[in-house]
């Protein structure tokens, strides 16, 4: 069964990328994935992690802390609740970093 605290980050995970989808129009953005939301033990904050699928994650992260007022208010919306979290977004890097790993071995395995 799951607790409190998984269901917040999944509905939050689910809010900010529909929001991010449908609702936020800044090129900045471009075409991201929202891949985890990490709440503190009080709540108060939620580090959401996203990939850059078009390759500008700098970008990407300018538009998304941009839009942080707007994304909280659409979660406030949405949610009941007393106290919505302060949203920080982060790059997750680790798809490129398996991508990486998968093009040395493919590498080294073609060398052999």
């Amino acid at each position: 069964m799951y607790d409190r605290k998984e269901r917040l980050t999944s509905l939050i995970q689910q809010i900010i990328s529909e929001c991010v989808l449908f609702k936020i129009k800044d090129p900045r953005i471009g075409m991201v994935s929202i891949n985890s939301v990490q709440l503190n033990s009080d709540k108060s904050i939620a580090k959401v992690f996203f990939s850059s699928l078009d390759g500008k994650p700098e970008d990407s992260l300018n538009g998304l802390t941009s839009a942080r007022g707007y994304i909280r208010t659409v979660l406030s919306k949405e949610m009941k609740l007393r106290r919505i979290p302060e949203v920080r977004f982060y790059h997750d890097d680790s798809a490129e970093f398996v991508q990486k790993i998968t093009d040395i071995v493919n590498k080294d395995h073609e060398e052999d």
